[in-house]
């Protein structure tokens, strides 16, 4: 198999289909332009791959290219070895897998976005960039979920999956996607609107679905491990400031309906949209009778 034939089939089963597609119209654009700002186009390209074998922290340093105008499989080859090298790399301390992982999730749903709104996607492409990139980062959020109590998937009951997997499921499959083209389309480039603000909320609304992913699936691998409301850093609406310290088992938190982060959640004044409140495992002693009443 000659190089070229190589990256492609490598471009074809390796990374993530998100960070793949970014690469490609980054380093088409690079093409097109004659490689113009070579340098970053290669910073962009390694990172995408970095990205996309599951790297931590920041990718090495990539290659130098010494050319004036590269080559499309030139550039290929700059996310092909990055990838390799995030395949090969020590995962990162546990400490910082939450934020990497939100962080990267934020990231990969810039691509589609972006794309529409400049008006090199279709809709359907949109919707079809967003449902994978969401299926694997809300994936992502329920694993980060069930490991702080050192559960991975595989030792996860058939129902607590399941019931996992309908969350995801009824995150993607709702009327958010269409919302969000709807939005999009009537802000897009060609009309004058704004790629930043489109960006923005995608990242607060969807982090925010991430964040309550996380906390359902805490009280399903924590069971009957205590749990004691914890405010966040934010302005706490009346709701999360009655939970506030307050110690249930995860099964009894779950069982009552009441979890933070909840979007539209109707037992808290905030409704959950920017609530950074969380569920945090605890020694202290149970709380004795009812939840206060809320909202």
């Amino acid at each position: 198999m000659n190089h070229s034939a190589f990256l492609r089939e490598a471009l074809q089963t390796l990374g993530k289909h998100t960070y793949r597609e970014q690469a490609q119209w980054i380093i088409r654009a690079s093409i097109l332009s004659g490689g113009h700002n070579l340098k970053k186009t290669v910073e962009n390209v390694s990172r995408l791959g970095w990205l996309a074998g599951e790297g931590l922290g920041e990718p090495p340093r990539p290659v130098v290219l010494r050319v004036r105008a590269p080559t499309a499989n030139c550039l290929r080859s700059v996310y092909v070895e990055a990838y390799r090298q995030a395949l090969e790399s020590d995962p990162a301390p546990p400490v910082l897998l939450e934020a990497s992982r939100r962080g990267d999730f934020a990231l990969s749903l810039r691509g589609p976005v972006r794309g529409f709104w400049a008006g090199k996607f279709t809709r359907q492409q949109f919707v079809a960039g967003m449902e994978d990139a969401l299926d694997r980062g809300l994936e992502l959020a329920w694993r980060e979920g069930i490991a702080v109590f050192g559960f991975d998937e595989s030792e996860l009951a058939p129902q607590d999956r399941s019931e996992l997997e309908l969350e995801v499921i009824g995150l993607i499959g709702g009327p958010h996607i269409d919302n969000l083209a709807e939005r999009v389309w009537n802000n897009r480039k060609e009309t004058g609107g704004k790629l930043t603000p489109l960006l923005d909320q995608v990242a607060r609304v969807w982090g925010n679905r991430y964040d309550e992913l996380v906390e359902k699936a805490k009280s399903i691998a924590g069971a009957d491990q205590k749990a004691m409301w914890t405010l966040g850093i934010a302005e706490h609406c009346k709701s999360c400031l009655k939970l506030a310290g307050k110690v249930k088992r995860f099964s009894t938190w779950r069982e009552l309906g009441i979890l933070p982060r909840v979007a539209g959640a109707p037992y808290l004044e905030c409704r959950g949209y920017q609530c950074k409140c969380t569920l945090k495992p605890t020694t202290r002693r149970l709380s004795p009778g009812p939840l206060p009443k809320l909202p």
